[in-house]
C-alpha cells in the first residue's frame, strides 16, 4: 500500500514539474482550450442524443387514435432512422386553425 502512495506522490510531482514549466499566459491558454473542448464535446453529445420525433398521423376521433395506438405496437420491430416516434396522443395540437386543445 505504501508503494502505491509513493508512486502517486511521484506522479503528482512529475505533473507539478511539467505544469510549472509553463508561463502564466501559457497556462491560461491551455486551460481555455481545454474548457472550450469540453464545452464543444458536451454540445455535440447533447445534439446527437436529442430525441427526434415524427408525427405518424393526426387523428380526428378517439377510435382512430386507438387504432393507430394498436398498430404502433409493431413499430419497434420496424427499422427506422428515427430513434423515437411521436404518437398522435402525445402531441399537443397547436395548429392555428384548430380550436380547443
Amino acid at each position: 500500500m505504501e508503494k502505491i502512495v509513493e508512486k502517486l506522490k511521484e506522479f503528482g510531482n512529475k505533473i507539478s514539474e511539467w505544469w510549472n514549466r509553463f508561463t502564466a499566459r501559457q497556462k491560461t491558454l491551455i486551460v481555455s482550450v481545454v474548457a472550450v473542448l469540453i464545452i464543444a464535446l458536451v454540445f455535440i453529445v447533447s445534439m446527437l442524443t436529442r430525441p427526434r420525433y415524427v408525427l405518424l398521423r393526426e387523428c380526428e376521433t378517439t377510435k382512430e387514435a386507438a387504432e393507430v395506438r394498436d398498430l404502433s405496437s409493431i413499430l419497434p420491430s420496424i427499422p427506422s432512422a428515427f430513434p423515437k416516434t411521436l404518437l398522435p396522443w402525445q402531441v399537443k395540437n397547436t395548429h392555428p386553425g384548430n380550436k380547443g386543445s
